[in-house]
């Protein structure tokens, strides 16, 4: 059986309202263990990483804990009020990931149809550049912050597909989304550049 785990993944993290926050969509862990909960996600420690398997989000028979930074959570709600609400096609993809994660607990059942999840694509990817570090999780006022939107495209190399922005930058695509950031592509060959946007 599939490990009834809620967790977080970085790669599909939103923002709020204010361009600058963020928050998380809720998933399934995709292990398959002989119970409930895998090993990789029976162990929970007082890590403040969201997005490790050892941060508590719950199962997903049971309702996201307060503390979670998890689209729907009583954390995310209290941060709306903060940071202002996301865009009407990001609550749309949290939705999404939701309704996902839900019909995972649903068995099967032989004559009905699963209705059918509409797809959304994210086809930018946000870029600020940061003049200060933040050490707590206090309000920072983002007034004065610029934020850059990026065109990609998608490209195909040596068999995998990419999306490419104008510095020849590539990131990997991972199921129609923006994954993580592998390298310039220089010529015929991708050199392994560390990513100058990250620094």
């Amino acid at each position: 059986m599939r490990c009834i785990s809620r967790v977080t993944d970085d790669t599909y993290s939103q923002k709020f309202g204010d361009g600058y926050h963020n928050f998380y969509v809720e998933q399934r862990c995709t292990v398959m263990s002989p119970s409930e909960i895998c090993s990789l996600c029976s162990v929970k420690t007082a890590t403040k990483v969201q997005h490790s398997r050892k941060y508590n989000h719950g199962t997903i028979n049971t309702p996201i804990p307060d503390h979670s930074h998890i689209y729907g959570s009583k954390w995310y709600e209290d941060a709306v009020k903060k940071y202002t609400a996301p865009t009407q096609n990001v609550i749309a993809f949290a939705e999404q990931y939701k309704r996902n994660t839900y019909l995972a607990t649903i068995p099967p059942t032989p004559k009905k149809r699963r209705p059918v999840v509409v797809k959304t694509e994210l086809i930018h990817k946000e870029l600020s550049i940061p003049t200060h570090m933040e050490k707590t999780l206090e309000y920072v006022d983002t007034d004065g912050f610029n934020i850059e939107y990026i065109k990609l495209h998608q490209i195909e190399y040596n068999g995998n597909t990419y999306f490419k922005d104008s510095k020849n930058k590539l990131y990997k695509k991972i199921k129609d989304n923006i994954g993580p950031y592998v390298g310039r592509l220089e010529g015929s060959d991708i050199i392994n550049i560390p990513d100058s946007d990250e620094e």
